[in-house]
């Protein structure tokens, strides 16, 4: 599993060429590509693991995702959640482990929902921060959002998912 996801990685951040990456990996192209379709079309992890998440953190059945992402010794450096909370909205919730931040973790989990929630059609996805969190904050800002709402202590962004397609076509 940890051999496959930095495959897609590498070839994601165009590391190596293709041909190339499928020889450090020891695996055939058709296999390279096969781990590519089931990281498009599963997320970060594939089947088994990906219920096994769904039950650990009570996801059902076509509401959400989980998916991580793991450092180079395999441990989970972030994890993001995404939770419909109406057929054209979800709530997303994102952590990176204190060691692995300003990496490019968050942001990488994050455009991974955008893109997915584009994919289902989805319209909008919302998250509950606290004022002080400058690192979502900064991301947030990166990606665009507008707020919400806000209290004394949180602020509801807004990420729209058409606007973050037409911008990243």
């Amino acid at each position: 599993m940890e051999e496959r996801m930095r495959f897609v990685m590498m070839v994601m951040e165009n590391a190596e060429p293709f041909a190339a990456l499928c020889r450090r990996f020891e695996v055939s192209r058709r296999i390279g590509y096969k781990w590519l379709e089931r990281y498009d079309a599963e997320g970060v992890f594939d089947r088994d693991d990906e219920a096994t998440a769904r039950r650990f953190v009570d996801i059902k059945a076509g509401t959400g995702e989980l998916s991580w992402m793991l450092d180079d010794a395999a441990a989970i450096a972030g994890v993001a959640h995404r939770i419909a909370i109406s057929p054209a909205e979800a709530e997303v919730a994102l952590l990176v482990r204190s060691d692995c931040q300003r990496r490019g973790i968050g942001e990488f989990l994050v455009r991974a929902l955008l893109a997915r929630a584009a994919r289902q059609r989805l319209q909008t996805l919302c998250a509950v921060v606290q004022r002080d969190n400058r690192a979502i904050l900064r991301l947030a800002e990166k990606i665009g959002y507008t707020c919400r709402a806000q209290t004394s202590w949180t602020l509801e962004l807004i990420f729209d998912v058409a606007a973050f397609s037409q911008s990243n076509r």
